[in-house]
């Protein structure tokens, strides 16, 4: 995808409120697991973490059952 339409989408996304998430690299380890380089907005970091601590009370009270 180039650049220009990279940047139209991330205009678009801005002005609607819609996080911003951008995978900038992806790395393929010999194990068969892979790293991601990500650009992240504000509102995309408070998503992410949103929903990681959701997830982390959620698998908790399970386990207590």
């Amino acid at each position: 995808m180039s650049d220009e339409i990279i940047d139209l989408i991330s205009l678009w996304a801005m002005k609607r409120g819609i996080p911003k998430i951008v995978v900038k690299q992806v790395t393929e380890n010999e194990d068969g697991s892979a790293q991601m380089e990500l650009d992240l907005d504000s509102k995309a970091v408070q998503l992410l973490l949103d929903i990681g601590l959701t997830r982390l009370l959620e698998e908790h009270l399970e386990n207590r059952k």
